[in-house]
């Protein structure tokens, strides 16, 4: 995601498009009901703080569609949640294997 944030950052319509896609293979593979409700609040909180930020003149995005972020910010918001949780549980696995 943030390969395509950095190279695609300008085409707001492209960028939507493809992260979508990348958002639904995402939760193709990783949809228990925590990864859902991980995704989706951190999509909430995450993008509602970009707003604030951005309305208090925190900073400023330079291509802005919706309330001063970028459409396909919250989809990044939520697609860093949900690797990151996948990151944690493959560690914690990982660790449980090591301890025996």
């Amino acid at each position: 995601m943030l390969i395509l944030m950095a190279l695609l950052w300008d085409k707001n319509l492209l960028l939507i498009i493809i992260a979508t896609g990348y958002v639904a293979f995402l939760l193709l593979i990783w949809h228990e009901a925590e990864d859902l409700m991980c995704f989706f609040f951190v999509l909430i909180v995450g993008t509602s703080s970009e707003i604030v930020a951005v309305n208090f003149n925190v900073y400023t995005y330079n291509n802005p569609t919706f309330l001063g972020i970028p459409i396909w910010l919250p989809l990044a918001w939520g697609t860093a949640a949900l690797c990151l949780r996948r990151i944690m549980i493959s560690l914690k696995k990982g660790k449980s294997r090591c301890l025996g």
